[in-house]
């Protein structure tokens, strides 16, 4: 019999990769990293943006709670409450996109962070810094299903918390600081003081799929090749 995977999706924009890449598997969880909106390559347009989502939506509610979808910085900001909004935005479509993401959102069912018990693996777009969820919520916690549920918390309630925060020592302006969230820090500075649970995540793109310290990187599909399983 296959043994049962945990298998991660990273940034999509729009890509219906996925299909084939889950396709055969007898996977126990599947876990896409954000980032379904915004696409560069010029083959893909929104209408297939929309419907490759909405095909995403579906698997969803056929699998329920065997696939768990995050949210990345390509969806915030199509998000009521959000103002902030990064390359890629498409203000022609936000509406259009806002229709569908919102309500999935309301329902409490788009994440920000994802800890699964059964890997001990704590998922994310682009990482929890410890230095970000320590200045944000102002304990210290090193449980991860404890900083899990704040974080979704705190998303649910107010997603505007999660935008780029644009700080003084983020000199290149992409997310090089340990101040940033988990749609926007960029490894370096993830790595600087790192939880002590194992995380996944994408955001940054790989050649392959790439581990520094207790960290995946894992945003392979749009630059390189590679797919993540546990």
């Amino acid at each position: 019999m296959q043994t049962q995977k945990l298998v991660v999706i990273p940034d999509l924009h729009g890509n219906p990769i996925w299909k084939e890449i889950i396709y055969g598997k007898n996977f126990q969880k599947v876990v896409f990293l954000g980032d379904y909106f915004d696409s560069r390559n010029f083959k893909i347009g929104i209408e297939d943006e929309i419907r490759n989502f909405r095909d995403i939506l579906e698997f969803k509610n056929q699998n329920s709670d065997r696939v768990v979808l995050l949210c990345g910085n390509h969806d915030l900001h199509y998000l009521n409450g959000v103002f902030g909004t990064c390359s890629g935005y498409q203000p022609e479509n936000a509406d259009k996109i806002n229709s569908i993401l919102q309500p999935f959102f309301d329902k409490q069912k788009l994440k920000m962070s994802y800890y699964d018990d059964h890997c001990k693996i704590m998922f994310s777009h682009a990482g929890i810094s410890k230095h970000w969820f320590e200045n944000m919520f102002d304990i210290t916690c090193s449980d991860p299903e404890d900083i899990m549920n704040l974080i979704n918390k705190l998303f649910w309630k107010y997603p505007g918390a999660f935008e780029y925060q644009q700080v003084d020592d983020d000199l290149e302006g992409n997310g090089e600081s340990e101040k940033e969230g988990p749609c926007w820090i960029r490894p370096f500075s993830l790595l600087q003081h790192p939880f002590p649970f194992t995380q996944v995540v994408g955001h940054t793109q790989q050649k392959e799929v790439t581990k520094m310290g207790n960290v995946y990187f894992a945003d392979t599909l749009n630059s390189g090749t590679g797919i993540l399983e546990f």
